[in-house]
C-alpha cells in the first residue's frame, strides 16, 4: 500500500495502480481498491474504475457509504453529473441519516445549478445539527452568491462565524 502512495506521489500511476493490486488484507485493502478506481477514473477509464468499486462488499455501512462517495467523486470528471446525482440518490435512500452523502449531494448539485436542491439537502442537515458550522457557512455562502436572499445569507453566516471565528471559510463567506 505504502509502496502505491509513494509511486502516486512520483506520478507513476501505473506502478501506484500495480502496487495497489497486490495489497490483499486489513487494515488497507479497501483504501488501496479505492485508489485504482480513483486513478483509473483519473485517467478517464471511468467504466474500469466503477467495475473496480462495484467488485468491493463492503463489511459495513461505513465502508459502503465510502464506496458510494468514491464513485460519485469520479463521475463529474467524466462530466456524468447526472450519474453521479443518481449514485448518491441511491446511497441516501440505502443510508437516509448519513449526512456525509446529503453535503457532497448538495455539493455536487451547486456545481450543477440545482440551487432548490443544495438547500434542501442542506436545510435537510441543519434540521439534525442545527451549530453545523461548515453546513451554516455553505447554504449562506451559496445563498449570497446564487440569489437575492442576502439578509438570510447573513444570518446563517453569523452563526457559522460565532460557531468557528477563526475558520478562513467562513471569514472569506463574511
Amino acid at each position: 500500500y505504502y509502496m502505491g502512495q509513494i509511486a502516486e506521489s512520483q506520478e507513476r500511476v501505473d506502478d501506484a495502480i500495480a502496487a495497489y493490486r497486490k495489497v490483499d488484507g486489513a487494515p488497507n485493502r479497501l483504501n488501496a481498491k479505492v485508489r485504482i478506481a480513483v486513478l483509473l477514473g483519473e485517467q478517464g477509464k471511468t467504466d474500469k474504475a466503477r467495475a473496480e468499486l462495484h467488485a468491493l462488499q463492503p463489511s459495513n455501512a461505513g465502508e459502503a457509504v465510502r464506496l458510494f462517495r468514491a464513485e460519485a467523486e469520479i463521475l463529474p470528471r467524466a462530466d456524468d453529473y447526472n450519474g453521479a446525482m443518481q449514485v448518491y440518490d441511491r446511497a441516501l435512500k440505502e443510508h437516509p441519516i448519513e449526512t456525509d452523502l446529503l453535503y457532497a449531494r448538495a455539493l455536487l448539485a451547486e456545481r450543477m445549478d440545482r440551487i432548490d436542491e443544495v438547500e434542501r439537502d442542506l436545510r435537510d442537515i441543519l434540521s439534525r445539527e442545527p451549530s453545523n458550522a461548515d453546513v451554516l457557512n455553505a447554504l449562506g455562502y451559496t445563498l449570497a452568491d446564487r440569489t437575492d436572499r442576502y439578509d438570510e445569507a447573513y444570518e446563517l453566516i453569523k452563526q457559522a462565524l460565532a460557531l468557528k471565528p477563526d475558520d478562513h471559510y467562513v471569514i472569506d463567506s463574511m
